[in-house]
């Protein structure tokens, strides 16, 4: 991610909880946000795994009518790549 993109952002939703059900049981696993940056008019999201699993997340993000863009990370934290938003 750019450094001047990070210099002048905002966060542009509540935090959202991401659940996962298994056996009929919801647990909530992390929570992701969605970013806005002023300087670079671009979006990107940031997926946040809290339970503790080691296993790796991905961060997409997405336009209407173009490709997903996606990162995986291995850690607890995944930052999609930037999208090209002019307003938030």
């Amino acid at each position: 991610m750019s450094t001047e993109c990070k210099s002048n952002y905002t966060k542009i939703n509540d935090t959202r909880t991401i659940y996962h059900t298994s056996n009929g049981v919801k647990k909530a696993v992390g929570y992701i946000e969605i970013y806005w940056s002023y300087t670079c008019s671009t979006n990107w999201a940031r997926v946040v795994r809290t339970d503790g699993w080691p296993d790796g997340m991905y961060a997409t993000i997405q336009r209407p009518g173009v490709m997903p863009y996606t990162n995986f990370a291995l850690s607890g934290s995944a930052t999609s790549p930037m999208v090209y938003a002019p307003s938030p």
